[in-house]
């Protein structure tokens, strides 16, 4: 009986503190730049636009990524993955400053989440070499990043398709009910740096869902899963909350700017 009134006031303290954290998260579609675009990251939590940079600003944006031996140097190196994670991305050119900067995006992140959006995090995402992975980890579970309010700007800078590594993404999984244990979790266990990471390797995996768990979900909810295949140039925009994962390199290359977009709590210092 205490476990049950243990669990009982854990859900309610974490429905109080979302209710209070969502007075912050205003949505606002006048102040979009493509409305159409905004009802459909409201309604799928995804939205993908092809021919965001030309092949002209792709070609510039692939000349500024550092070679092999930098990333090596400096990047996080994950060997199994072949994936190599540039924090800081806009630090690396003006080109990459030019996205992390834009004015587009952040009227679109500000339309979505509100007026206090902040871009907390800005990532060089590189997949190199195919068939180099033997363990996937986090990343190759459907997830929900958060409880809060979350917003993701992928930029593709090569042509991802089926082959290349696409995100994997469940469209109209970003709300309902059905989320609220799994936030609850989140919102009392996980622990976090600025940057989103895990401070815990215990509690990594809040979040994640097994194979058979989002089967469930799309029998009961009709979520459709939607691999985002596109051209160099394409810009995905997605509501995190909703269950994404990635997917295997298994031809060519995958090389993706990451923006991500967060509404803080009170206690939160974005440091950019």
């Amino acid at each position: 009986m205490k476990h049950l009134e243990s669990f009982a006031t854990r859900l309610i303290s974490f429905a109080w503190a979302k209710q209070r954290y969502y007075r912050n998260c205003k949505s606002d579609e006048s102040k979009a730049p493509n409305i159409v675009q905004f009802q459909q990251l409201m309604q799928n939590g995804l939205v993908q636009i092809e021919g965001f940079l030309t092949s002209a600003e792709v070609r510039a944006f692939l000349q500024a990524i550092p070679n092999r031996e930098q990333l090596e140097a400096h990047a996080k190196v994950h060997p199994q993955a072949s994936l190599y994670l540039v924090e800081e991305a806009h630090r690396l050119s003006e080109h990459f400053r030019s996205f992390f900067e834009n004015a587009w995006i952040r009227s679109f992140a500000e339309a979505y989440l509100g007026s206090k959006a902040v871009s907390f995090r800005r990532t060089l995402n590189l997949k190199l070499d195919p068939n180099r992975l033997t363990s996937f980890g986090f990343e190759g579970f459907y997830h929900m990043d958060d409880w809060k309010h979350r917003f993701k700007a992928f930029l593709y800078l090569t042509d991802v398709g089926p082959e290349e590594a696409p995100l994997i993404y469940l469209k109209q999984s970003h709300y309902g009910w059905w989320r609220l244990l799994a936030e609850a979790q989140l919102y009392h266990r996980y622990q976090a740096t600025n940057r989103g990471y895990a401070t815990n390797p215990a509690t990594a995996y809040l979040g994640c869902y097994f194979p058979h768990e989002i089967a469930e979900l799309q029998e009961r909810y009709s979520f459709q899963e939607h691999a985002c295949t596109g051209p160099a140039g394409t810009l995905i925009l997605f509501d995190a909350r909703g269950l994404h994962r990635g997917s295997e390199l298994k031809q060519n290359q995958r090389i993706v700017l990451v923006d991500h977009w967060t509404v803080p709590q009170p206690r939160f210092q974005a440091k950019i």
